[in-house]
């Protein structure tokens, strides 16, 4: 049998917890409401908090988690810009405002609030499903960008390009060739622009830009990069250079690689680099034509810099032609394919941290994009576990325990053992 110690402890705790419900203020009263997504109550509740204090900055953030559940997005805003101002480094609302411009198609809006909110906390559940979020947004945005850029083009055409803008197009490859020669013109076109994006002197596009870009003009896969072609793409994406390079493979042991540098203002096109190999050297190969392109464009990259920039991903063949496939399914959507081809180029070269960088970011947007609607109830059921939740006296009912657990609602028969524990779970706010 249960103490009656013990018991008694109980429900004087219990009746307290009650007492305190009984005398909670509207706030209390309205964030109770909230986590139990009864949303019409909450804003009652909350509506009469701000009357009693107008100002208060926890109470307009509830409010606009209250109306953005409710659908009115507009008012959920203006109350958690208000509260912003109050609360500057809160969490909550810039992940609510990325939500409500994911809902408004500002994609832009979203990128930068969710932005906010990885800046404020990088290592929590919801930290990471929202970086997932980040980089579907961050595409969408692309894709955005790119078709107004289009509709747009006469405008843009008369605008200087900036001189330290440097796009890099998809690598050309002939109409004729094989799957692999295909693979790795993607994998060492994406090299390449990360070679590039991490030089502080350049600003270098981002590289699916280019892919969004060439399937809205709908031109074909070999025409993109011809002398004509390249200027227009070249001032649509705001780029002074663009690097334009062709691989082929002649036979099955070599490779051929071929670039040039080509001016958006005036179609000058200057050849940087063009050379024959064994196909076990093209990382090798793409690692000269960059330094050569970083000579053509004027910036003296010496010592350490230039070793960095000239030290390979992965000295193994087949572990580039895995990442170079990983990132063709990637760059369809089809992430989780992709992560597989990442981890199998892991598992040939343990030390290629490019491809354990796409590994790890092709299962973020796999499990984290498609529909705000989807994603929110997602995100918020995670936000929600990791920042607590109210005390409810009649679902987190007192436990028992000693050594097993008993619950008094369902325990009524006597026990063998006759002392025990008394404690209450649940978190009070």
């Amino acid at each position: 049998m249960i103490s009656c110690k013990a018991l008694a402890a109980a429900l004087v705790i219990f009746a307290l917890f009650l007492a305190a419900g009984c005398s909670q203020s509207s706030l209390s009263q309205g964030e109770r409401a909230l986590e139990e997504r009864n949303y019409q109550l909450a804003i009652d509740h909350l509506e009469t908090a701000l009357k009693e204090k107008p100002t208060d900055s926890k109470t307009m953030r509830s409010l606009g988690r209250a109306y953005y559940h409710k659908g009115d997005f507009a008012k959920a805003e203006t109350f958690l810009i208000e509260a912003q101002k109050g609360l500057p480094s809160d969490g909550t609302i810039a992940l609510y405002l990325g939500m409500i411009a994911e809902n408004k198609g500002d994609f832009a809006g979203a990128e930068k609030n969710y932005r906010s909110y990885l800046a404020k906390d990088s290592k929590s559940k919801s930290a990471e499903a929202i970086r997932g979020r980040l980089l579907f947004v961050q595409n969408e945005n692309l894709r955005l960008q790119v078709s107004q850029a289009v509709k747009q083009e006469d405008a843009i055409s008369k605008e200087a390009p900036g001189q330290n803008t440097v796009g890099v197009l998809p690598f050309a490859v002939h109409s004729n060739s094989d799957e692999t020669t295909r693979s790795l013109a993607t994998g060492l076109q994406t090299v390449t622009w990360y070679d590039l994006s991490s030089i502080p002197e350049l600003q270098v596009v981002e590289r699916l830009e280019f892919k969004y870009l060439i399937k809205e003009l709908e031109l074909a896969e070999e025409g993109f990069s011809e002398k004509n072609s390249a200027p227009r793409l070249g001032k649509l994406v705001r780029a002074g250079n663009l690097v334009n390079a062709s691989v082929d493979k002649p036979s099955e042991s070599s490779f051929t690689l071929n670039s040039a540098l080509v001016s958006t203002a005036d179609a000058a096109f200057t050849p940087t680099y063009g050379k024959d190999a064994k196909l076990k050297d093209a990382m090798k190969m793409q690692k000269d034509m960059v330094l050569s392109v970083v000579d053509s464009l004027g910036i003296d990259i010496k010592g350490s810099r230039r070793q960095s920039l000239k030290k390979v991903a992965t000295e193994n063949y087949e572990a580039f032609l895995a990442f170079s496939q990983g990132v063709e399914l990637y760059d369809n959507g089809e992430f989780v394919k992709a992560k597989s081809m990442f981890d199998r180029a892991m598992s040939l070269d343990p030390k290629f941290n490019l491809a354990r960088q796409f590994s790890t970011d092709a299962a973020l947007i796999a499990n984290n994009s498609g529909p705000i609607n989807t994603f929110d109830t997602k995100i918020l059921a995670t936000f929600t576990q990791e920042n607590g939740q109210f005390f409810d006296p009649v679902i987190n009912i007192i436990n028992i325990t000693s050594p097993t657990t008993v619950d008094p609602r369902t325990q009524d028969q006597p026990q063998d053992n006759s002392t025990g524990t008394a404690t209450v779970s649940g978190t009070i706010r």
